[in-house]
This record gives C-alpha cells, structure tokens and sequence, in this order.
C-alpha cells in the first residue's frame, strides 16, 4: 500500500493550494511529458507533412503538484504523518496519503488501459483520467475564496486525500459505509464536513437556523465534480426511524446543473420535525441518498 517504507517525497516543488482550475491544467502538461517519458515511447515523427505517423496513446498517470509534476510514488505516510501539527507537516502528511492513494488509481486505470482494445478506448481513459484530476483542486477550494488563513491549505490537502479515495473506492468496487456527520453551525466554510463521490462532487450540511415550527433550515452545499451535479432535493431527507421528513425546497430551481469546481447552496425547511415521534431519543439525522443508499448522515 505504500505506507511503510517508501521514502517520503522532497516537497521542493510544492505549491502554494491558491491554484484553481489553472494550476490542474499545468499539472496535467506536466502529467503528458511524464507519462510518455514514463511509458518507455518516444512521441512518433512524421513519415513526410503530407501522412503523419499516427501516434499510439501512452498512459498517462497521475503527476502530483506538490512534487513538481512528477508522476505518484509510494510514499511512507506514517513518517511523514508522524508528529505532524505545523500547518506544513500537516499539508505533507495529507499529500503522502493522497499519493499513495493516487498509486492505487493508476495501478487500476493501467490495467484497464492495456486491456482497452482500440487507441480511441485508450485516449478515451487517459481523458477521463486528466478531468477528474483538473477538477481535484478546484473542487477542494469551492466555497473557500474569503477564508484566509494557513489552515486553507490543510483543508485543501485533506479533501484531495478524500476526493483520491472516493475514486478509488469507485474504481476498485468497494462498498463504503454511510460517512458520518456533523452538520455545523458555524459560518466559516472551513468548518463544514463533506461526503466525496466518487466523481469528486462533494455535499455538505450547514445547520443555519430554527423555523417557528420548531423544525430547522439546513443550507446543503454541493461542490460539482468533473462531471458536474445536478441536484435533486429529494435525495436530502431528515429521518428517525419510521419518522421521515422530506421538507420543504426554499429557492431552488428543479433539476439545477452545479458546473465542475463550482458550489452550489439550497436550502430545505424541515419544518415536521416538531411531529417526530422519537424526537426524544436525539436518532434523528439528515441523510443524503444516491442510488437508493444512504451516502451520508449528520447529526
């Protein structure tokens, strides 16, 4: 897995996590040199201006930022996590993390390159690939342009270690619990918790106020991934037990496309809550469901 043992990686070229939309652009200019130096092919030479060579596509694995655009290497995350409390140690800790998981990706996206029969399935890969990393970084800094402050750059490092192994948990088929939350009340963005798809969108819960029902407004904040979002409000429900309240939408529009790298924020008055039955036993909890499972929970 590459947690032990493996030298962690000099972060001379890191850099700094203002970068949006261009800075994942650059990395993957990098990405195409490393790649086709990394795959052992030379680019092919024109037979004559007239009939280029075609070129075959090379696999074109993740190259990290923060390491000067070289491609991912097993890193030991256990020592560079060790005593890890500065802002910076904690950057690094995060970015081993997310490498490692980065190796794990290209490992399954490799095998399914090589077995991909015809240079359009491969370009295809290396396409798909190259969109969900440009849209790494500019999803983990949605919503973030007023913070300020050191602990950006954690945050930042610390959703593109979940936004890594969201994907990989996609690709290898895993089954992933229901992530559990806490919706918070705070105003700053940094203080929100998210659940990461596997597309990289990201849905977080801001607990923003009461109603005069006794129920309560949450402002759900969806961050699009490469492929963007649409939202359906009803995949946002407050549940205990056999008590179910779907609430009511507050200006949202049906069917509204988030773009990749983009946040989004709606908000649904719960406002039957006062009815709950099993209010009592503090059970409750706001879900979001996608593909008839409940992907998330907060409290």
């Amino acid at each position: 897995m590459g947690e032990v043992g493996a030298p962690v990686r000099s972060r001379l070229g890191r850099r700094g996590r203002g970068g949006g939309a261009g800075a994942g652009l650059a990395v993957l200019a990098i990405c195409a040199v490393v790649a086709s130096t990394a795959g052992g092919a030379a680019a092919a030479v024109p037979a004559s201006p007239q009939r280029p060579a075609a070129i075959s596509p090379v696999f074109q694995p993740i190259c990290e930022v923060w390491a000067g655009g070289a491609a991912a290497t097993a890193q030991d995350a256990t020592a560079a996590c060790r005593g890890a409390v500065s802002t910076l140690a904690m950057e690094t800790c995060a970015e081993a993390r997310t490498e490692n998981l980065d190796v794990q990706i290209d490992a399954i996206r490799e095998r399914a390159f090589r077995s991909a029969r015809t240079a359009g399935a491969k370009a295809a890969i290396n396409r798909d690939d190259a969109a969900w990393l440009a849209n790494r970084i500019p999803v983990c800094r949605a919503g973030l342009a007023g913070a300020g402050g050191t602990i950006v750059g954690v945050v930042v490092a610390t959703c593109e270690q979940d936004v890594s192994g969201a994907r990989l948990a996609a690709l290898a088929g895993r089954t992933v619990a229901t992530a559990q939350l806490t919706a918070t009340d705070q105003v700053d963005p940094a203080a929100t918790q998210f659940v990461t798809a596997a597309t990289g969108t990201r849905i977080g819960a801001i607990d923003t106020q009461g109603d005069q029902t006794g129920g309560v407004v949450i402002a759900w904040v969806v961050d699009g991934g490469y492929h963007g979002a649409v939202v359906d409000p009803s995949a946002f429900t407050y549940r205990d037990g056999t008590f179910v309240d779907r609430g009511v939408v507050v200006g949202h529009v049906a069917g509204h496309v988030v773009a990749p790298g983009r946040q989004y924020v709606f908000d649904i008055d719960y406002s039957r809550l006062a009815m709950d039955p099993h209010r009592r036993s503090g059970a409750g909890r706001f879900e979001y469901v996608s593909g008839g499972k409940v992907v998330a929970a907060w409290r």
